[in-house]
């Protein structure tokens, strides 16, 4: 059964937000932000510490990714509340019975879902079909989004370096969350010259000044999340809140939502801060990385290649040819921002 729990006008706050509940209480929420050709689209993630508030962010900053790239797509975001960590089974039956209460959504195509954290694109297509939801694969196609987030990531890491004069080679870097686009990320960086010093995950974090053995990390031996952040060499196991402050030249926020806020903010000793996480800080921390000289983007900005890669994975481009279009990118977007931001002397957002 899905209920209606909250549905504000255009004016105030354009968004729908439907909870889906079974005997036991809640399963999930979809947030739909806004509609764009009749349809929004937006990932569905499984969390147990899900939040309401979590997904209306998540689902305004997927219409900003939308407009940011100029695709005819409204945004949305949906979570439901689960073990990520739970036997695949479990996890996708949960799934399903989130899928019933959105059925209608689903099969006249209002709501597009897509991975996201704790789901993995099978996932998707196993919940449409238990709902009997029978779209074209290529509609929601099997694309590694993760890796198209970390090639704009380090496209605009590219551009902010520049920016402020930080050269690659030699570059030290924490990446907080070695997720899905973490795990991503950390070879490219690796291959631009740079050292990651510090990953993180929710087992932990390790830090190493002289650099961490990537390969080692992301050897399929290690695909737990405690084997990532096992100490090996001369690491030290640190809190996730201290990989935050480490004297580092590039942070990458690779995380959940706002892991940096006004009582950690002032701790940052990065040069510049990247953030592929949705949602890595409220809207209110910029005005003090500004005041910090801490060059930075907002999320939609920097972490958008997911979208833009998967759109053109539908349009049936190859996966090589993606990766170097979406780096490509966002290297001179986030240029022209910073260009535009230093002569109208405003906020990068």
């Amino acid at each position: 059964m899905a209920d209606l729990v909250n549905s504000e006008t255009l004016q105030s706050q354009p968004q729908l937000t439907i909870e889906v509940r079974n005997g036991e209480g809640p399963v999930g929420y979809l947030v739909i932000d806004t509609l764009s050709e009749g349809r929004a689209h937006g990932g569905i993630r499984l969390r147990q510490d899900l939040t309401l508030e979590e997904l209306r962010l998540l689902a305004r900053t997927m219409t900003l990714k939308y407009q940011f790239l100029g695709l005819p797509f409204g945004g949305a975001k949906a979570g439901v509340i689960g073990d990520p960590e739970a036997p695949r089974e479990e996890r996708r039956r949960r799934l399903a019975d989130f899928g019933k209460g959105i059925r209608p959504l689903l099969a006249g195509g209002i709501y597009v879902p897509a991975a996201d954290m704790g789901t993995d694109i099978e996932d998707i297509h196993d919940m449409l079909n238990r709902v009997g939801v029978h779209l074209e694969r290529r509609r929601i196609p099997l694309v590694n989004s993760g890796m198209y987030t970390a090639h704009s990531i380090l496209g605009a890491a590219r551009a902010l370096a520049e920016h402020i004069e930080l050269p690659l080679q030699g570059a030290t870097v924490a990446i907080e969350g070695f997720g899905k686009v973490g795990t991503a990320l950390a070879p490219l960086l690796v291959d631009a010259g740079c050292r990651v010093v510090a990953i993180s995950t929710s087992e932990g974090a390790c830090y190493d000044p002289q650099g961490l053995d990537m390969a080692d990390r992301l050897h399929p031996s290690q695909e737990t999340k405690g084997g990532a952040v096992a100490l090996e060499g001369g690491s030290e196991q640190i809190s996730n809140q201290a990989l935050i402050g480490l004297p580092v030249d590039m942070l990458f926020p690779c995380a959940t939502y706002h892991t940096i806020d006004e009582t950690n903010v002032g701790s940052i000793r990065a040069r510049l801060v990247c953030p592929a996480a949705n949602n890595p800080w409220p809207e209110a921390v910029e005005p003090r990385l500004d005041a910090m000289g801490i060059a930075y983007l907002p999320d939609f900005a920097s972490n958008a290649g997911g979208v833009l890669g998967t759109t053109m994975a539908y349009a049936g481009l190859p996966s090589g040819e993606i990766a170097v279009a979406v780096e490509d990118a966002f290297f001179r977007s986030t240029r022209w921002i910073l260009k535009e931001a230093a002569s109208r002397r405003v906020s990068v957002r």
